[in-house]
């Protein structure tokens, strides 16, 4: 069967984590791993600093209870069509929120004749690699790894940007995400959030990675381990993802590209979902417009070729949010696919139009 993710697991993934279980007494909670992961994500991206944690959902309440931390938010504007992750999040934060309807890019555009939301809050979505234009305070790129816009990667041109390395996403630590910022008092707190809201922010841990806490102090009464600055979580990721994001970063310009290649052939041949001059997109998944979606999605099963429906609107309210996901189903776009797989599903899906 042709699936609609790749775990992309060869010899090297292998290799990392037989490595990582090797020793005696291996590491196998967050430690040097997930340190070095982080550096090289953030120095892949542009961003000065990178947090990962457990899954994309997770980062993205990190995101949110970042900017609650410090009352930068009171609500949020967002998008009536994505992954129920956003929605949950600022649930999760009890963060007021208001979706806007999406055009037929898949992505909220700014309302210039409303100055009060374009100037307002946002936790922008780039939905399956598509650029989102509008807001600038977070911008969840969980579907946009790789994608850029005037030059510049989706998730470092906001304040915040969160992702998310589940099996079907552009690189894959099997569960995991990553929070990035350009400001250190967030990312701080971000450390923070991530471990229970405890008061150790330095990174890497020094306790974890020598044996000793540089600001441990035998005269505090309280074991600064267990002490706290703010309400957290507990979303450390293992050693076992940090190894295997480690492989990926190896991997991941080769990846990006070969998704970009897929991205425009399906471009070429179906035309539902297209690139401006000044992006570059490299999609979590193509959609296409089919006359029927569950029965598209039967027709597909039955030539072997695995496929998604279209992620829900949050209201049928929202006209077009709505109309795109009951009309549209997600076919594969990772870079395990060969030519003869992307010829085969561009046919097959023809056939549902």
């Amino acid at each position: 069967m042709i699936r609609f993710g790749t775990l992309d697991w060869g010899i090297e993934e292998k290799k990392a984590i037989e490595d990582l279980v090797s020793p005696e007494n291996p590491q196998l909670s967050m430690g040097k791993k997930v340190y070095e992961f982080e550096r090289k994500f953030a120095e892949w991206l542009g961003t000065d600093y990178a947090v990962m944690v457990n899954s994309g959902t997770s980062a993205l309440i990190t995101a949110i209870k970042t900017m609650q931390t410090h009352n930068m938010i009171n609500e949020l504007h967002t998008t009536a069509l994505t992954y129920t992750a956003d929605w949950n999040a600022l649930d999760v934060c009890n963060v007021p929120y208001i979706p806007h309807d999406v055009g037929n890019d898949f992505v909220v555009h700014a309302n210039l004749n409303d100055v009060e939301d374009f100037y307002s809050d946002w936790l922008s979505v780039d939905l399956l690699g598509k650029p989102c234009r509008i807001g600038n305070d977070i911008d969840d790129a969980s579907e946009a790894l790789g994608s850029e816009l005037k030059g510049t990667k989706m998730g470092a041109n906001a304040l915040i940007g969160t992702f998310s390395f589940y099996v079907a996403h552009q690189i894959t630590t099997i569960e995991g995400g990553m929070v990035v910022t350009d400001d250190k008092t967030l990312y701080e707190t971000m450390l923070s959030i991530r471990d229970n809201g405890r008061i150790c922010t330095c990174s890497p841990c020094t306790l974890k990675t020598t044996g000793i806490c540089q600001k441990r102090s035998r005269s505090q009464a309280i074991e600064r381990r267990w002490e706290t600055k703010t309400q957290g979580y507990n979303f450390k990721p293992t050693e076992f993802q940090g190894a295997l994001g480690l492989v990926k970063m190896t991997k991941i310009d080769k990846i990006c590209q070969r998704r970009h290649e897929i991205f425009k052939w399906y471009e070429a041949e179906l035309g539902d979902l297209k690139e401006e001059s000044d992006e570059y997109i490299v999609p979590l998944a193509y959609p296409v417009k089919v006359d029927h979606a569950p029965t598209a999605l039967e027709i597909m099963e039955k030539q072997d070729i695995e496929c998604r429906g279209m992620f829900p609107a949050y209201s049928s309210v929202y006209n077009n949010a709505y109309r795109i996901s009951q009309e549209y189903i997600l076919i594969p776009s990772h870079q395990d696919l060969s030519d003869e797989d992307i010829q085969s599903i561009i046919e097959n899906v023809n056939q549902c139009r």
